[in-house]
């Protein structure tokens, strides 16, 4: 199935590719009627987010390549995906805060994808809280196990305890516009570090996500 999926997916970005570049010549017209030129706008959005879905559609479905290994300190690289969320959701204001033990030990990894699971759950938080919603990101070593763990919790609505054990799994959704792959693509990345993504409710409501990371060398 991942790999018909994956057949389908190239041949539809081929097809993507062709409007796309065809869009973009017919805008570059000067003399472009106006309602031409929304109309072409409005098509070029429509396609690149296509495309946007295709890709991630691809992401869940090929093999992964080899891990870019690199010393990572994961408070640092937080920090950054944090940024990132916040460029990404310029008109929701969230109370962020930050409890991340500066005792923590450097994590062999690859920063590019561990940066986008993070980015990952911290949109998904963003977008599970109220305007002025909260959320806290803890980090933390649990020497006992040779692991980081990070936490994310939100004071949002929360996840239903029948969904809990569906929401890493592709294309399953409860937004409105939502893909479903997010989290699908998130945890498999972290799988492949060697570390898992574990999801309660929050204690005082909301929800919790867990990343634990091995602190040695992944063996995929």
């Amino acid at each position: 199935m991942d790999l018909v999926m994956g057949q389908l997916a190239h041949e539809l970005k081929n097809a993507i590719a062709v409007i796309k570049s065809s869009s973009q010549f017919c805008l570059d017209w000067e003399d472009l009627p106006t309602p031409i030129r929304e109309n072409l706008s409005i098509i070029l959005q429509r396609v690149q987010k296509i495309d946007k879905i295709l890709n991630n559609l691809l992401n869940s479905t090929t093999p992964t390549t080899p891990l870019l290994l690199s010393s990572i300190d994961i408070n640092k690289l937080i920090t950054q995906a944090w940024k990132i969320a916040e460029l990404t959701s310029p008109k929701k204001s969230v109370a962020l805060a930050m409890q991340l033990d500066p005792e923590i030990p450097p994590i062999m990894g690859d920063e590019e994808r561990l940066e986008e699971v993070f980015l990952n759950l911290f949109l998904n938080a963003i977008q599970a809280v109220t305007p002025k919603g909260k959320i806290m990101v803890q980090s933390r070593p649990i020497p006992s196990k040779n692991l980081v763990e990070i936490n994310i919790i939100d004071n949002g609505p929360g996840i239903a305890k029948n969904q809990r054990d569906k929401i890493f799994a592709p294309f399953f959704t409860t937004k409105k516009e939502g893909i479903g792959l997010g989290l699908s693509i998130s945890l498999k990345n972290v799988h492949h570090h060697n570390g898992n993504i574990y999801v309660q409710h929050g204690k005082g409501g909301g929800t919790k996500f867990s990343v634990r990371l091995p602190v040695t060398q992944p063996q995929r």
